[in-house]
């Protein structure tokens, strides 16, 4: 997704991997949960989006293999949803690439 706050700095970020971020979120800090890790990264990600007028950030699919999971892999799962529905809500445009086709959720011009 895209975020542009108004009025910032001419800056551009790239969050290359969500997934892995919340990896270590949940997994350096012993038993922080899934939905403590995504709202701390929320709160930092607002904090980093502040200083730029353009951020993009890149994350992964992993809902939708149809797999049951142990319970710390299915709160893995959980607030990688959270977080995505979070920044999607946020962002002017969503863009998911299936198979090297563009399908705007949100916003763009990719038909």
């Amino acid at each position: 997704g895209i975020l542009r706050p108004a009025g910032r700095a001419e800056a551009a970020i790239l969050l290359e991997d969500l997934p892995k971020l919340l990896a270590n979120e949940m997994f350096q800090a012993p038993g922080r949960a899934g939905e403590e890790a995504a709202a701390k990264i929320l709160r930092d990600l607002s904090c980093l989006f502040s200083q730029a007028s353009l951020a993009v950030v890149v994350t992964g699919d992993v809902f939708r293999d149809g797999e049951t999971y142990d319970a710390l892999t299915e709160d893995y799962i959980e607030a990688l949803g959270l977080l995505h529905q979070r920044l999607s809500s946020r962002a002017q445009r969503v863009t998911e690439l299936v198979c090297g086709i563009f399908l705007d959720l949100k916003g763009g011009t990719h038909g």
